[in-house]
């Protein structure tokens, strides 16, 4: 956020909370392990939700 790359008004706890929250839904349903361009994808669902406006 220092470095404005994401919005100033983030939580960043609720961010961790989605990608654990990601994880623990994962590893409930027996799918903890995925393919490295599916963890890519998500991630990058994730941080595009988070980018501040023109970034």
């Amino acid at each position: 956020m220092a470095r404005g790359e994401l919005a100033a008004d983030i939580d960043t706890g609720s961010a961790a909370d989605m990608l654990a929250g990601f994880a623990r839904h994962r590893l409930l349903t027996g799918r903890l392990i995925a393919d490295p361009d599916e963890l890519r994808q998500v991630a990058r669902q994730l941080v595009r939700g988070l980018l501040a406006p023109g970034a």
